[in-house]
């Protein structure tokens, strides 16, 4: 038994990936599973398969809310995050700093869960989240944005037409002029949500309109610089508070949320988050 666990543990580090070794089924056993930084795939055999990080994160599963499974996690030591799959998020350490596994014992070889130990001495304060870049990389004079480009990176190239946001597991396309825009045409509010519900694109279906603060967190990443947007409002799924005669919107180039009657609006589509 222990030999099968080994082979496939070693095919899956072949094909792309950090083999990873925790109880994330609360069974009493470790379960086999990889996480694949390139997409920020976790998969663990029978079990689960998530999409959660980016590449440079260090990937941290343990029992982090004393429920009696693992749960996913990562360290991200660019920032000193720490997140939690729908646990927890928060800023301890810096990039010199090397992460201690669930328990705070000696960490294990190829991301694995090390073995358990005394909880350690209180590490330094945690660092303030950087500020993301605004996508702006023409420079129209000196000392403008372009020019500085201020701001860490947080769009995670998946090399198959789409970004993942590094802060908050969003995917998002890549290209404005592609099929995760609409090709760049405008739509109605009704037809939008449609259109993102049908949408197969980059090898998934699960597409869909995001919600206002979902399209606001991207909207503060790119703000209409980004890989041929084009400028202008975005329908978002959230309609408002009176019901579906409206709906909100936010404008790419200027990042005001816009309440929006009946019109035809650029669109944009997005996976993950539920």
């Amino acid at each position: 038994m222990k030999r099968i666990l080994f082979v496939v543990a070693l095919v899956l580090l072949l094909i792309g990936g950090v083999s990873l070794a925790a109880d994330f089924d609360g069974d009493g056993t470790n379960d086999i599973g990889i996480f694949r930084s390139s997409s920020g795939l976790w998969a663990i055999r029978s079990v689960t398969r998530a999409y959660f990080g980016s590449s440079n994160d260090e990937p941290m599963p343990g029992d982090y809310n004393g429920n009696g499974t693992a749960d996913i996690g990562l360290f991200r030591p660019a920032a000193g995050l720490w997140a939690i799959k729908s646990v927890t998020r928060v800023y301890f350490g810096g990039s010199n700093d090397e992460p201690l596994p669930a328990g705070g014992g000696q960490r294990g070889p190829q991301g694995e869960q090390g073995l358990e130990g005394p909880e350690g001495p209180q590490g330094p304060p945690g660092e303030q989240a950087p500020l993301p870049k605004t996508a702006q990389t023409t420079s129209y004079r000196t000392g403008d944005d372009g020019y500085y480009q201020a701001g860490a990176e947080v769009l995670v190239d998946n090399v198959d037409g789409t970004v993942t946001d590094s802060r908050t597991g969003l995917m998002w396309p890549k290209d404005g002029t592609g099929a995760g825009y609409a090709n760049g045409t405008t739509k109605t509010w009704n037809d939008a949500i449609d259109w993102a519900e049908g949408l197969s694109f980059a090898g998934y279906t699960d597409w869909r309109l995001p919600n206002i603060n979902e399209l606001k967190s991207f909207q503060e990443v790119t703000w209409g610089h980004y890989q041929n947007q084009p400028t202008g409002i975005y329908w978002s799924s959230t309609a408002c508070a009176d019901g579906t005669s409206s709906a909100l919107g936010v404008g790419f180039s200027w990042g005001s949320v816009n309440i929006n009657v009946p019109r035809d609006l650029y669109v944009v589509a997005v996976r993950g988050g539920l």
